[in-house]
């Protein structure tokens, strides 16, 4: 009997411990440092994205001005286009991850957004090179972009 009442004890004993476990502390609110180091981090990786996507744009936009490229020149931009903000889509994403500052946060989300619905230009452009070259100059892009770099200047 007395192992019996030993047995459970030991086990309300486990079991209370494994709560108490569980309990993690509030995290507490970062300090002034981190929260600028934060801002730093995910700025630096949200122009690092956007120097690469520029600098993918620059031939595919070089292209789509001609005036008549030929239907392999309308793929290949296409698909460069596809490509490159699908990279820059997942870059942001990624910075947004590093932003502890909620406006920084909700400044990357909504150019993550953005460059999402430049996605679905190109997609939806069915070869239209005018289309296609909407996609890169588009005004939820360029404003989001533009909120995005007075926060991080």
């Amino acid at each position: 009997m007395i192992g019996r009442l030993l047995a459970i004890a030991l086990v309300g004993l486990s079991l209370a411990g494994a709560s108490a476990c569980g309990d993690a502390a509030a995290p507490a609110s970062p300090s002034p440092a981190a929260a600028s180091e934060d801002k730093k981090e995910a700025c630096d990786a949200v122009l690092k994205a956007r120097k690469t996507a520029r600098d993918a744009l620059v031939p595919v936009a070089t292209a789509l001005a001609r005036d008549k490229p030929s239907a392999s020149e309308i793929a290949q931009a296409t698909d460069d286009l596809k490509a490159t903000f699908t990279a820059m889509h997942l870059d942001v994403a990624a910075a947004g991850e590093r932003a502890g500052a909620p406006q920084l946060k909700e400044q990357i989300t909504a150019y993550q957004m953005s460059v999402e619905q430049a996605i679905v230009v190109v997609e939806g452009a069915d070869g239209d090179k005018t289309k296609l070259a909407s996609a890169i100059s588009l005004p939820e892009l360029l404003s989001s972009e533009k909120a995005l770099m007075d926060t991080c200047s």
